[in-house]
């Protein structure tokens, strides 16, 4: 009896692991959705408002002051946001069609860890 339990038991086990927090590496309608992900995965961000960027389609907010949550509306919004960055000396974790900058690596990591993406660090 208790070996078949065993099986059943980490089934449901990790049935119920693979439903918890937001889906890493996602892509996000919008900047304001983006935030939403990171905040439910307890990383508190603040109650910034949305804007948008010189890119159409792209929408920004800050995650409190320190790291700059971006969803892209193109691939030129990308190269430029990208661009601007770079020029800046700002880190930044990217995936899907999002990326999130900061002066702060240690913001990014958590970032990172709440929804995933790919940190390029600036030197």
């Amino acid at each position: 009896m208790r070996s078949a339990a065993l099986p059943l038991l980490l089934s449901v086990t990790a049935l119920a692991l693979t439903g918890c927090g937001p889906t890493k590496n996602a892509s996000y309608d919008d900047a304001d959705e983006m935030r939403q992900a990171v905040e439910d995965a307890d990383v508190e961000c603040g109650d910034d408002e949305q804007s948008t960027g010189q890119y159409p389609g792209t929408t920004t907010v800050m995650c409190d002051e320190k790291v700059m949550l971006t969803v892209l509306g193109s691939d030129d919004a990308e190269r430029g946001v990208k661009d601007s960055l770079e020029e800046l000396g700002l880190s930044y974790v990217q995936a899907g069609n999002w990326i999130a900058a900061s002066g702060y690596i240690s913001r990014l990591e958590e970032v990172q860890e709440a929804i995933g993406g790919d940190l390029t660090r600036m030197s």
